[in-house]
């Protein structure tokens, strides 16, 4: 049988919203003006009185237990019923959620109020309200997540001061994802966040955080929902959603689709992509068993983005829109993912065994700026180089777990064992080529292909590492009130790099700590501690030891209104050692070494006088504790110089980065949306000489129900603010758009369940 439910204690009178709305408050004196301006609307939101009264507190003396089997009696219904029930699907009650209070990327079945941890959760309907089309659109509600772009091609964030591209890792529906890319969302149910090292359950890289895209999941009915959009810089999309059950609920079969197509909001930045992810699922009457395999198929073409130079240490005082990439730039990818689930029971245990492929194809020529000089007639020229890369990653890989409840004296335990059999494949080649200068102010092209590559910039590697992780996890009630959870995982890895003759054999001990103490129904308090780690680069020179990672978290959440009102409040240090630093040849040495120490607060209301609020605020102070590096300080001959940047910020790491998301539901169906972004400056490089400065940014969104239809208008950036994210090195940034609109239009056909006796062809609902 299953582990049995987990007690979640029965939220507090509505009184305890003052407290809340007193919280955000408080927290609105360490900010800045504009964030200022986003906690102080948190702070109104949430003292304004629920549409209901409360529920009561529960009598004393009863536990958290006792409320979890009086809200399973009340017998409350899904809006949709799933066909499949396997551990990593959410089954949201009632009205959805724009941020759900239940997660799976922690693999135990566990109510985010009593994870020891930081997760966040990013559901559907707050996807849909902020018209999210990628990951990094999504990202931007969990707490303190830096939002950038690899040179405009694919997703790239930050997470407490580490970047995710060496120190995060990102997973479709428990498995993990090729890097770098676009992580399309037009399949996603949620997106979920759990911060710090969790290589305990998942092995190397995320020393930072995993990063869980959970897609849809086939439901009971039979609907067809298109949509389509189109607006500024000719962006254009298509997608759709299909659902078809059998009559006995024993098959279900789901289809997404997207297409799109924009012009580019820089001269000559547009590109397409489409994606297509057929879901089949089969559950037998008996429900001891179920399956369910996705197939998937991504493709897109960008044109990638360098952004603007930098003369000295501001950007070029050149148009916004202007573009210095050269006419042979292009980024093409194909990603394909296929998947399948299934969990049975044996005895008194659970299965559930996760095999998974992933292929990530990437042909990408892109533009470097390497930096603004004058000629000799005293104009100021950019220099410039094309990065010539080739890259096909291959991951395959079988995760079989079993999970079972089990009690030792008065404690008792939840129990999940698993293995982890894997192999990964990165075959590449990067070369440089050389470009001819162009005006900063009167540009004109002149490249021509082919390029000649410059001698000595290539490189190439042919890399296969075998993966066996035994890793095991145990949530110990040990009390009504008080929990443990422990975990821990053992890495074998075998590494092997044909083109550089490079053989590692390592092992790496995972482990992670963490309790949790309910002082009264609704709250908790919570302290961890975990390690973990990622591989060397194959650049690396000398012992090649993995990175580590390891982390103090301690914090609070609280429930309110029968969890309408959430709020989680987070301290942790977070510290990084044996960083690869490049040197003068371009091999990297494992010398640096750094520590974010931060706060985080996270704030959730749902149907709280009508509105959904969703605020989020968080202060870091990321440091590097060793590093040097070496820079070019001259051309003829190439003259390198030792710097040591031990003290500097890491770049890309603000201080301060706050947001808020205001919704509401109007009679007659209207919803509105409009919130607020702030980011605080931040550095673009380990030197900390060119500053992005701070700014705010704010977007709004409409939608109303046409008869059968329901038309949506989105605007991005209503302020119309200059900022910046970062361009492809450290001469570079890339200003982000103006305002932009977009409008679109969405239709759902249905078959009533009434209908589906005989055959029937779908109309409009």
């Amino acid at each position: 049988m299953k582990a049995p439910p987990l007690p979640v204690p029965r939220p507090g009178r509505g009184a305890g919203r003052l407290a809340l709305a007193a919280v955000i408050a408080m927290s609105a004196a360490m900010l800045p003006p504009g964030a200022a301006a986003l906690a102080q609307a948190a702070a109104a939101a949430a003292q304004a009185p629920g549409s209901g009264p409360a529920p009561a507190e529960p009598p004393a003396g009863t536990g958290g237990a006792a409320a979890a089997d009086r809200e399973q009696a009340a017998g409350e219904q899904p809006a949709e019923t799933p066909v499949l029930h396997h551990r990593e699907e959410l089954v949201v009650e009632g009205v959805a959620e724009l941020v759900p209070a239940s997660t799976s990327i922690a693999k135990l079945p566990l109510p985010t109020l009593l994870l020891p941890a930081t997760v966040d959760v990013i559901g559907a309907s707050l996807l849909e309200q902020q018209d999210a089309h990628v990951l990094g659109d999504a990202l931007k509600d969990a707490s303190g997540v830096g939002i950038h772009t690899e040179s405009g091609a694919a997703d790239f964030f930050l997470l407490r001061g580490l970047d995710s591209e060496t120190s995060a890792l990102v997973m479709t529906d428990g498995a993990p994802e090729p890097v770098t890319t676009f992580y399309q969302l037009y399949n996603a149910e949620r997106v979920e966040v759990l911060k710090g090292p969790a290589s305990f359950l998942y092995g190397g890289n995320p020393l930072a955080g995993v990063v869980n895209i959970v897609r849809k999941q086939p439901l009971a009915g039979d609907f067809v929902d298109a949509s389509a959009l189109g607006g500024s810089f000719g962006t254009r999309q298509g997608t759709l959603d299909g659902n078809w059950s059998g009559q006995d609920g024993q098959l279900g079969v789901r289809l997404n689709g997207l297409w799109q197509a924009t012009d580019g909001w820089r001269d000559g930045r547009g590109g397409r992509a489409w994606g297509v992810n057929p879901v089949f699922a089969w559950r037998p009457r008996d429900a001891s068993s179920s399956l369910v395999v996705s197939v998937e198929r991504l493709e897109d073409h960008f044109n990638p983005d360098a952004g603007l130079p930098l003369v000295g240490n501001r950007v070029a005082d050149v148009p916004a829109s202007r573009s210095y990439q050269s006419p042979l730039d292009r980024s093409d990818q194909a990603l394909s993912r296929f998947q399948l689930d299934w969990e049975g029971k044996a005895g008194a245990f659970t299965l559930h065994d996760k095999a998974y492929y992933r292929e990530l194809s990437w042909l990408s020529d892109g533009t470097l700026l390497d930096g603004v000089f004058p000629d000799p007639t005293g104009r100021l020229q950019v220099v410039r180089s094309l990065v010539l890369l080739d890259d096909r990653q291959q991951f395959w890989g079988n995760q079989l777990e079993a999970s079972a409840a089990a009690r030792t004296g008065p404690i008792t335990h939840q129990l999940l064992g698993g293995l982890e059999l894997a192999r990964r494949g990165d075959e590449f080649t990067l070369d440089v080529g050389a470009l001819p200068q162009i005006d900063l102010q009167a540009p004109v092209e002149t490249a021509r292909g082919p390029v000649f590559l410059l001698p000595g910039e290539s490189s190439a590697g042919n890399a296969r590492t075998l993966i066996v992780a035994p890793y095991l996890l145990d949530r110990l009630a040990v009390s009504e009130r008080f929990q443990l959870l422990a975990g821990c995982r053992l890495d074998h890895l075998d590494y092997r790099d044909r083109a550089t003759g490079t053989v590692r054999h390592d092992s790496q001990l995972s482990p992670m700590a963490g309790a949790t103490f309910e002082p009264a129904a609704g709250w908790s308090l919570y302290a961890s501690a975990g390690r973990g780690f990622a591989p060397p680069s194959t650049r690396v020179v000398g012992p090649a030891r993995p990175e580590t990672g390891s982390q103090l978290e301690a914090g609070a959440k609280r429930d309110l209104a029968g969890g309408r009102l959430r709020a989680t409040l987070a301290l942790y240090q977070l510290t990084r050692r044996n960083e690869a630093i490049p040197d003068a040849n371009g091999f990297s040495e494992q010398t640096g070494s750094q520590r974010s120490r931060g706060v985080e607060l996270s704030l959730y209301a749902h149907r709280v006088a009508g509105f959904d609020v969703v605020f989020s605020y968080a202060y870091e102070r990321a440091v590097f504790t060793h590093f040097a590096e070496s820079v070019l300080v001259a051309f003829e001959p190439p003259t390198f110089l030792t710097v040591d940047r031990t003290g500097n910020t890491p770049a890309l790491a603000p201080a301060q980065i706050a947001n808020l998301w205001l919704a509401r539901r109007l009679p007659g169906g209207l919803e509105l949306g409009a919130g607020g972004r702030y980011v605080s400056r931040q550095f673009i490089a380990a030197d900390n000489a060119f500053t992005i400065p701070a700014a705010f940014t704010a977007d709004a969104s409409l939608a109303l129900p046409l008869g059968p239809l329901k038309a949506r208008l989105e605007v991005k950036n209503l302020t119309n603010t200059r900022t910046y994210t970062r361009g492809l090195g450290t001469t570079s940034v890339i200003p982000a758009s103006g305002v932009a609109v977009y409008a679109g239009v969405e239709m759902r056909w249905t078959v009533p369940s009434s209908a589906r006796t005989a055959p029937a062809r779908p109309g409009p609902s």
